[in-house]
């Protein structure tokens, strides 16, 4: 048996597995795009760090998306209904 020195993670593009400190990870924000953060809290998803190619492969395979577990429309539909409940309240103070 193997010990494991770090942590393994896979890739959201390329699906590789590498060591953890060898890809970034990505939380989306209050707005659902994607932040570099190992430190926030929620769902995150894993991305060779120095590899353009795959963040341009989950992108076009909305893998983001599903590492998160969230749909890109889901998303519009709650900043939209943000922005407009933020909107109202403004409006409603004196």
């Amino acid at each position: 048996m193997t010990m494991l020195t770090h942590p393994i993670r896979t890739c959201v593009g390329c699906r590789s597995r590498k060591e953890q400190q060898l890809l970034t990870r990505y939380v989306p924000n209050a707005v659902g795009q994607p932040v570099a953060s190992r430190a926030s809290s929620g769902r995150g998803a894993w991305i060779c760090s120095e590899s353009a190619t795959c963040i341009t492969a989950a992108t076009k395979t909305r893998a983001f998306d599903r590492a998160w577990k969230t749909q890109s429309s889901e998303r519009q539909a709650l900043v939209t209904k943000i922005s407009t409940t933020r909107q109202l309240t403004r409006a409603a103070q004196p």
